[in-house]
């Protein structure tokens, strides 16, 4: 869980472009692997509240979850991984 990150999933309208980034996974892996489109703007990340979920946040109710998450689409892979 990151509040910068959740800030810019709060910024996002339907139809922005984003590039879709692999972060937990082998480093050769790491980076820029495509692009997708956001289909639904943010509202409450349902996974915060699950105690199955490994982004469970064990401070989070229904009435006061501060995670959002967006839905995207979907657009193409990169040939090649970016790396930051």
């Amino acid at each position: 869980r990151n509040y910068q990150a959740r800030n810019f999933l709060r910024s996002m309208n339907v139809d922005d472009r984003c590039f879709f980034y692999h972060s937990k996974t082998k480093p050769a892996l790491t980076g820029i692997v495509g692009t997708v489109r956001v289909t639904r703007t943010a509202q409450p990340d349902p996974s915060a509240c699950d105690p199955k979920s490994d982004y469970y946040d064990p401070k989070c109710t229904d009435e006061t979850n501060k995670w959002s998450s967006v839905l995207v689409e979907y657009e193409q892979t990169f040939p090649v991984v970016l790396t930051l």
